[in-house]
This record gives structure tokens, sequence and C-alpha cells, in this order.
């Protein structure tokens, strides 16, 4: 068992016990066709590896679930008036691409009211809200273009300037693992599906947890469930202390857009990170 897996199990409140030695099986039993795993007992790895049941729901419920100080929005754009509790002149921060990588840029937000084509009655009064920043485009058609990975508004200021980043993108949050590397150090981000992904047919969406590894430590960092596609957007360190923050999109729909923000300056003892901010919209 490798280290991550034993780590895993020591999660889930057991230790691995030697296998006993089994009896040979009878000419019968050697004949007949192995019985499928019933989906209840077993959840899947990162490398496909079974997982006990009883594993993944400790790593499901020892994800993170705080809700945080930070404000956060995906980006600028046009959103739910129900979405966004922002105001005009409030000041916030962008992740923005630069050409050596990407820079955190202060500013003062501009927020409008505009027509909501989803849900505002024909005649009635707009309900949306169009945020923008400086670095902002609106077309002809009120369509926002900017390039910030996302926005942020800490209760205190991160510094402006240039943000180490190990990852840039989007990469699946399905299965599988990524490794991260962030100065010195080596982190590794990855997926354990729960049990109804063992034996079943696509499409299904099994539940899974992001896990969190580094330095011995392994931090069950999100539960994902329903039909959205989840994904690590970013990571690297916003917060300045030299140690890996994360950016997912958590979302549970496939409408949803739900990214959340995780900062080691957050994290509880023992902990790599802690959720500062999440924020949810839909298309619809």
């Amino acid at each position: 068992m490798s280290t991550r897996w034993l780590l895993l199990a020591l999660l889930a409140g057991c230790q691995p016990e030697a296998p006993s030695p089994a009896a040979p099986p009878a000419a019968a039993e050697r004949d007949a066709a192995p019985a499928p795993a019933p989906l209840d007992l077993f959840a899947r790895g990162p490398r496909g590896e079974p997982v006990a049941a009883d594993s993944f729901r400790a790593l499901a419920a020892a994800a993170d679930t705080a809700g945080g100080a930070v404000a956060l929005l995906g980006g600028a754009g046009t959103f739910h008036g129900d979405e966004v509790e922002v105001q005009t002149g409030e000041r916030w921060q962008g992740l923005y691409p630069t050409l050596g990588g990407v820079a955190l840029r202060s500013f003062a937000v501009r927020v409008e009211t505009v027509r909501d084509e989803v849900v505002d009655d024909p005649g009635g009064p707009p309900t949306g809200r169009r945020v923008t920043t400086p670095f902002s485009t609106v077309d002809a058609w009120g369509s926002v273009e900017d390039d910030a990975l996302f926005l942020v508004r800490p209760p205190r200021p991160f510094a402006d300037g240039p943000a180490p980043t190990a990852f840039a993108g989007r990469w699946p949050l399905a299965s599988g693992e990524i490794g991260l590397r962030l100065g010195g150090a080596a982190y590794v981000l990855s997926v354990v599906e729960g049990p109804e992904a063992v034996g079943a047919p696509e499409p299904v969406r099994p539940a899974r947890v992001a896990v969190l590894s580094a330095g011995g430590v392994g931090q069950p960092v999100a539960h994902l469930v329903g039909d959205g596609r989840p994904a690590l957007l970013w990571a690297g360190d916003l917060d300045g202390d030299g140690r890996l923050d994360l950016l997912l999109d958590e979302a549970d729909h496939y409408v949803v857009s739900r990214p959340a923000l995780y900062l080691s300056s957050a994290a509880p003892p023992g902990a790599l990170v802690g959720r500062a901010g999440r924020h949810r919209t839909s298309g619809c």
C-alpha cells in the first residue's frame, strides 16, 4: 500500500490488515466467473485502485465546508441580481495574465443595473448586475470581456504584483492526479471517486473527493457532487506566504459555475489549506 493510501486509511480511522491465507479453491469455484464487486463496497482512487467505501465516506466528511471571509467572483461579467453583493467603488483585486506569468492588480469595480435576458419580464424593471473593472471592455450587445482569472476582496488586500504560479488552465477533477510544485515544495492534487463509480457505465458522474497532499499530510479539500464539471483552475501563492493556494471550480450542475478559493493562510492547524471564499452563479 502506498504512503498516500495508507494516509487515506488512517483518515478513515482504520489500519490496513495483512490478508489471511486463503484455502485452495474447489474446482467448481475456480471455474465459476468472478462475482462483480457490490457497488457499495469500493470507491476508486486516482490510479483506479479500489478504496473501501467507508474510507471514501470518511474523506467526504472531512472535506472543508467552512465559509471563509474572502469575497470572490469568477471574473467580471453580468450576473443575476441575487448572485452578487458588490457596490460601485469597492476595492477589489484581480489575478491577470502577464507576459511572464500572472500578477495581482488592485482597482475599484463598477456595478450597473442591466436587463437580465433570462429572468426579467418584458417591459419589467431590469434586475441584472454587470460588474466591470478598469481592464474590462463591453461590446455593443453588453457582453463583458475581461482577462482576469478571478476577482477577490480579502479583509486585508494581498500584495499587488507577480503571483508565483504552479498551474493555470483547467484540469478536470474527474479522476487521476496532478503534481504541483511551488518553490521547493511538491504537492499532489488527486481525485477519489465514490462507490457508485465502480462497474457503472458512462455517463454516470460519481461523487468525488479532491485530496491535496504534501510533506506527509493528506487533506480532503472538496466533496464534489452532481453533474457539473468541476476542475482545478489555478494553483500558486496568492497570499504571499510561500505556500500553495488553490482555485477550484466546484460546479454541481452543468449550467453552474462555483469557484472556490483555498488559501494556505486560512488553513486550520495541521492542514494545508482552508476554504477562504466561494461564489455560485448559474447560466439560467
